[in-house]
């Protein structure tokens, strides 16, 4: 027998695009499994446009939206971050799960969802391209400027040309706003510059027509991981496992890690405990070690991986 249909609050806090894309998954789960559940979702503003072409059928609302429509008296199920767990040593997907359905489900539930990019109108672009996503929220997760420079020579002497995605602000809908760093030193003329020019949708649907998406440890890795394009993409806090998209029911499928290799203190955020008051978006260093594992980026990875793709 069915029990009698609920409606609850699904409220998705905390954490940037990665973690919502994690936390769709789970929520798509909810509405697969158990039927009788009618989940309202609330979730930041910048993610709604995907959740609602994903989730179709489910309510979603921006929390922007929240005043006049929110009824707290509904059951709340929430990913916020609670102080007793976190994301910090499990794969954004799991730690979604645990939070919304208190379950893990086998991996065949697990996949990114992949949106429907058939309508999604885009910039005219070069017929062959690699994306690049060059913003950066915490210096310990910077990809040198340097390197992405040596990295779209390579490219352009592929006969391929560098497409630069990302934005500077990003909205939540409350007082918070997620801001992008993106280095004067890179030479976005090599290739076009789109920083601030598309919707999530927009990005995703570029993404997917690209040889290759690269960048360190960033939201639009995630994006790219709702597509089927390849992925190069560079670890420092935490190991790749824990933060590769689930794809095709496999864990990483078609993604190519780039870690440091020769430091102690690489996956600090994954392997340390206890560092109460710390921020992880800041290096443990303040000598001559600091942020050592984002120099070791470096263009020369990016390529190995990038002669095996293109």
């Amino acid at each position: 027998m069915k029990p009698k249909t609920k409606t609850i609050n699904v409220m998705l806090l905390d954490g940037g695009l990665g973690d919502h894309i994690a936390s769709t998954t789970a929520v798509y789960y909810i509405t697969q499994q158990y039927p009788w559940i009618n989940p309202i979702v609330w979730a930041p503003d910048f993610i709604v446009e995907y959740m609602r072409n994903v989730l179709p059928g489910t309510e979603v609302w921006g929390l922007s939206e929240m005043r006049g429509r929110y009824d707290p008296t509904k059951p709340t199920k929430t990913t916020k971050w609670d102080g007793l767990t976190s994301s910090m040593k499990i794969h954004l997907v799991d730690y979604a799960f645990l939070k919304l359905c208190d379950e893990s489900p086998s991996i065949e539930h697990k996949n990114y969802r992949q949106p429907n990019l058939s309508a999604v109108q885009v910039p005219e672009l070069p017929e062959k391209y690699v994306v690049f996503t060059t913003g950066y929220t915490a210096e310990v997760r910077e990809w040198p400027a340097e390197s992405v420079n040596e990295v779209a020579i390579y490219v352009l002497n592929k006969g391929y040309i560098p497409v630069f995605l990302g934005q500077t602000q990003t909205h939540t809908g409350v007082k918070h706003v997620i801001k992008g760093q993106f280095k004067e030193e890179i030479d976005f003329d090599t290739g076009v510059n789109l920083i601030d020019k598309t919707s999530l949708l927009q990005a995703m649907a570029i993404m997917s027509k690209a040889r290759a998406v690269l960048g360190v440890d960033n939201g639009l890795l995630h994006a790219a991981g709702c597509t089927d394009v390849p992925i190069i993409g560079g670890f420092t806090t935490v190991t790749p496992e824990i933060r590769m998209p689930y794809r095709g029911s496999v864990l990483g499928r078609d993604f190519y890690p780039i870690i440091p290799q020769s430091l102690d203190c690489r996956f600090c955020q994954q392997k340390t405990n206890f560092l109460y008051g710390h921020d992880y978006r800041n290096c443990l260093f303040k000598d001559e070690r600091a942020l050592q594992c984002t120099k070791e980026m470096k263009a020369e990875k990016f390529i190995s991986y990038l002669e095996k793709i293109l």
